[in-house]
């Protein structure tokens, strides 16, 4: 995990604590993680929100804040731990039709947020090329 220590209010009590928090690209690395390792083949369940929230941050500003080297370290690293080759190639079509299945359903709870799936598709894969990864 790639964490920093972060001072945050508490009660009025004990004045704040300091707590771990991953960093953003610690955070993306597991979810593109999550999303390969839901493939049809053996993944444990669909990710449509991982994508959803990958797809967020790379078509925001908050993109251009990213340290692409270490985001594709972590996500080497988190995909040596589950078995799981995070490069272009695994987004597969079959992967795309797997979670292009169910994804509409996230209209409901993302509201005016929502990205078409092509779009958030698309949008991830393209971030990833650019990562570099094995």
């Amino acid at each position: 995990m790639d964490c920093c220590l972060r001072r945050v209010p508490g009660s009025v009590f004990d004045g704040g604590a300091t707590v771990k928090v991953c960093t953003l690209e610690d955070i993306l690395a597991e979810k593109i993680v999550a999303v390969l390792s839901s493939a049809p083949a053996g993944g444990q369940k669909k990710r449509e929100q991982d994508l959803f929230d990958v797809a967020s941050v790379v078509s925001s500003a908050a993109v251009a804040q990213l340290d692409r080297r270490r985001l594709a370290e972590l996500a080497e690293a988190k995909g040596r731990y589950r078995a799981c080759c995070p490069s272009p190639g695994a987004f597969t079509r079959e992967l795309s039709e797997h979670l292009r299945a169910d994804y509409e359903r996230l209209r409901e709870s993302t509201g005016v947020a929502f990205i078409r799936f092509d779009a958030a598709w698309n949008g991830v894969l393209n971030f990833v090329r650019h990562l570099r990864l094995a």
